[in-house]
């Protein structure tokens, strides 16, 4: 298979292209030679460079190196990592020939299913083939189609029970983690045209041997994905306040909230007033994280800081200065339509910080006692509405 072995093919009289594959570690855009066979795979390209350079009737015309990834993890971070890895096989070959960049041409696949359907097709063990087939080519098509609410990984991760997804995960996955570089050549004398067909490019054989078809080159989409939120369990206790959670770097978010409350009914000495904030880390997961970030289960670090001033008619707390707490969070995002999901979240955590007890005399507020807090236990809830920002930052047909 093409995808798997360095090979030559003879695509019309004058021209030829080599092509060699090397593979990356999960979630990795880092080249290692010692990887697999990758030491082998690129001695092997920087031979059959320095062949051809030596020759008289071959000229290097253009460098194809396409970047890939196994279906598994967002689109934009397979996206940015399919970039980073046909970079890094460039940049390797490049110190041992001089590659001009303007030769160079940059194909990030992404998600590669395409070569993921032809692995399906010639493996005679996958559990529900046909089946899995079926659902596969559907989504290459949605994906060809840019359709990006489509459920990708949903569609292939539930079917029967996940049982081909594991199979695939095993057995495939970790060869479509990969880098392919092909080097076309032609002879001085003679410039071959081009065809497009379906918006492919190829050079056309005039032998028995088939043409290969490059991908065209697209862009990397950098989407950017956020969230803005109130949390409703604050709303409902009549303290307004905002939130936003930002996306990171694979499946990590930053999450910021602040809220304010300052009302007071005087004629019944009842007021509560209270500001503050926390900060989070979340690190995003399942299998609804896979498809968009920023959706499904999330768990992380928190610091919160808050000071407050609550009267009950009988007695008042007040903080002295701030209150802290720092703690470990579990949540869920559950997407309701298009743009709004509702994250249902708990922390747990240790809480600090002073506070003093006064109770209303006459038209005065009489200091009781001062205390100190140590609490260690739930220090956070939430049940947040959440508005998605972003282009691509939507949920697909099925929540």
């Amino acid at each position: 298979m093409c995808f798997l072995l360095l090979w030559t093919e003879v695509l019309d009289a004058q021209t030829v292209k080599d092509s060699v594959q090397v593979h990356f570690r999960q979630g990795y855009a880092i080249l290692e030679p010692n990887f697999k066979d990758n030491k082998e795979a690129l001695q092997r390209v920087i031979d059959a460079i320095n062949e051809r350079r030596n020759s008289s009737l071959y000229r290097l015309n253009k460098i194809q190196i396409l970047g890939a990834a196994s279906p598994e993890g967002t689109v934009y971070h397979n996206n940015r990592l399919s970039y980073k890895r046909a970079n890094a096989l460039f940049d390797y070959i490049d110190r041992y020939v001089e590659l001009p960049d303007s030769m160079k041409v940059i194909t990030p696949v992404g998600r590669d299913w395409r070569t993921l359907i032809l692995m399906v097709e010639e493996d005679p063990d996958v559990p529900y083939k046909d089946e899995t087939l079926a659902v596969l080519h559907k989504i290459a098509v949605e994906v060809e189609a840019g359709n990006a609410t489509f459920p990708h990984m949903g569609m292939i991760s539930m079917l029967r029970g996940g049982e081909p997804y594991r199979y695939m995960y095993e057995k495939m996955f970790p060869v479509l983690r990969a880098s392919r570089l092909y080097l076309c050549y032609e002879k001085e004398s003679y410039s071959p045209d081009v065809l497009y067909v379906n918006g492919l490019s190829y050079i056309p054989a005039t032998n028995t041997a088939s043409a290969v078809i490059l991908p065209e080159v697209k862009e990397v989409e950098h989407s950017f994905y956020m969230s803005a939120r109130t949390n409703m369990l604050y709303d409902a206790l009549l303290v307004p306040n905002v939130g936003f959670d930002v996306h990171l770097y694979r499946n990590w978010s930053l999450a910021v909230n602040w809220h304010y409350a300052w009302w007071d009914i005087r004629s019944s000495d009842l007021w509560w007033r209270t500001y503050g904030g926390d900060i989070e880390f979340r690190k995003w997961f399942g299998r609804k994280s896979q498809d968009k970030p920023l959706t499904g289960h999330h768990i992380g670090p928190y610091a919160q800081i808050v000071t407050y001033d609550f009267a009950l008619g009988n007695s008042g707390y007040v903080s002295d200065k701030w209150n802290y707490a720092v703690g470990v969070s579990y949540g869920y995002s559950l997407p309701i339509s298009k743009r709004l999901n509702i994250d249902f979240s708990m922390g747990v955590g240790y809480m600090w910080g002073k506070y003093n007890k006064y109770v209303p005399v006459d038209d005065c507020y009489v200091w009781q006692a001062s205390k100190s807090r140590r609490w260690i236990g739930p220090t956070k809830a939430e049940i947040t509405l959440v508005w998605q920002i972003g282009r691509g930052n939507i949920n697909g047909d099925k929540w």
